[in-house]
């Protein structure tokens, strides 16, 4: 049985005394289980009240947790944290071995410092552009981490990576770099021949209740479409901490935006979340960083006209005017513009339409028979 050390860049949520993870994690790690290997999970493991969690880990995974406080109240609770982490990273990185390590994050920073000391053989599964990393709760830009990451990434056994504009830039670092097949709530045999493209007014957005997935400025730009008397309905499917998704839905009753905004929850029913994809007009997603997110793989797959924020890991396959619209980052203003204009085209929109179906065509024959753990584990036989 091969053994594997996954090190993740977000927080393990412990819910009702079982762990998940967020966007779509909780996939490929049960994945890895079903395959006959041996998972170690690590990372940061975070109380969460949170609804609607269906999907958990499999009581198969072993998760060793880098948190001493498992709800850190301030800022001495989350330093003692990482002090703990670090010390817990030095033990697990020196008696284990074959690590694939999610970046970028300061947890995948610390890690790898000490994978590297060690010399011991990882994978990298980059999600993001690599001279981000977060501090203090704000993702922040520095030089020292971009060489920090080059270096590591040049090291490392095989990388896989979020997106076409990941794949350039890192295979120009170390060629064992290819795209991760995305955890998809779809096929190809969900893939539309032509979307039909109404008069109606129905927007979506599909992932997490949460301040960095701009949701704040989501809300902003329809409590302008309202003071414009511009006709639209918005469903916001998935979930959050339950204090953010309270302080969210006050807001839009302040806003007199209940009419028009429905917050659906977290759909476990693949073929009910696939039915609110095919009845959509628009699919909107205005987060604020992102490596490529797997719900633009599913508009796409429904011919959905989309709207995004311009990030610079979208390269290559988010092309503003061609299959989609870019905004600025935290633009309530742009995006409000920007809803109405493509409302407002019958002709963009299937235009958009046309050319994301026929993206996810090639895509799709290119992910063939392929999975995320499947990548995993045969990068990890190859270099054995």
């Amino acid at each position: 049985m091969t053994k594997i050390n996954v090190i993740v860049n977000n927080s393990i949520r412990i819910v009702e005394d079982k762990f998940t993870l967020v966007d779509g994690g909780n996939i490929l790690i049960n994945d890895l289980a079903k395959s006959n290997v041996n998972v170690s999970l690590i990372g940061h493991c975070n109380l969460i009240q949170e609804s609607n969690v269906e999907q958990f880990l499999s009581e198969d995974i072993q998760i060793i947790s880098l948190s001493f406080w498992k709800s850190p109240k301030n800022l001495v609770h989350r330093v003692l944290n990482y002090l703990y982490a670090t010390i817990k990273l030095i033990l697990v990185c020196f008696k284990a071995e074959n690590f694939y390590v999610y970046i970028p994050s300061n947890i995948s920073i610390i890690s790898l410092m000490f994978l590297r000391l060690f010399k011991k053989k990882y994978g990298l599964y980059i999600r993001g552009a690599v001279k981000h990393s977060r501090f203090n709760g704000k993702v922040r830009n520095y030089k020292v981490f971009k060489r920090f990451y080059f270096n590591t990434i040049k090291k490392a056994r095989f990388n896989i990576v979020t997106g076409n504009y990941l794949l350039n830039e890192i295979n120009k670092i170390n060629s064992a770099t290819e795209v991760v097949v995305p955890m998809m709530s779809v096929n190809e045999t969900d893939l539309l021949q032509s979307k039909s493209i109404s008069q109606n007014r129905n927007l979506l957005y599909v992932g997490r209740i949460d301040k960095e997935k701009g949701i704040e400025e989501l809300i902003e730009a329809c409590w302008l479409l309202k003071k414009q008397e511009a006709p639209f309905n918005l469903k916001i499917i998935g979930s959050g901490e339950r204090d953010y998704v309270a302080e969210i839905t006050n807001r839009v009753l302040r806003f007199d935006l209940d009419k028009h905004i429905e917050f659906v929850g977290k759909i476990n029913d693949i073929e009910l979340l696939k039915n609110y994809y095919r009845s959509a007009d628009v699919f909107i997603f205005p987060s604020h960083h992102e490596g490529f997110p797997r719900v633009l793989y599913e508009a796409m797959t429904f011919g959905l006209p989309i709207i995004a924020t311009d990030l610079e890991t979208y390269s290559g396959t988010m092309i503003n005017g061609k299959n989609c619209s870019l905004i600025p980052i935290a633009n309530s203003n742009a995006l409000a513009s920007s809803i109405i204009e493509l409302l407002s085209s019958k002709e963009k929109r299937i235009l958009y339409s046309s050319n994301s179906l026929n993206y996810m065509k090639m895509f799709f024959k290119d992910i063939a028979n392929k999975s995320h753990a499947s990548q995993v584990i045969s990068n990890f036989e190859l270099n054995s």
